[in-house]
């Protein structure tokens, strides 16, 4: 379990980043589509997320807060 929480909170972080970090604008339809696709990607991730116990959810915020401190 505690490796799927892992891939979980990795997979959060990295498609957050992609679709919130420094890079922001779409510039071709392409870019534009491959974005839809990552934002419902990663909705479908919070969705899963979402739907595990209370204590595993804590604990997915406790690796992610590992990624932003560095």
């Amino acid at each position: 379990m505690n490796e799927f929480l892992l891939y979980l909170a990795d997979a959060n972080h990295s498609i957050y980043e992609k679709l919130y970090g420094s890079n922001r604008f779409v510039y071709s339809e392409n870019d534009c589509i491959e974005r839809i696709k990552l934002i419902h990607k990663y909705e479908m991730l919070l969705d899963v997320i979402s739907m595990l116990p209370p204590i595993e959810q804590i604990n997915i915020q406790k690796i992610n807060k590992g990624f932003y401190e560095d």
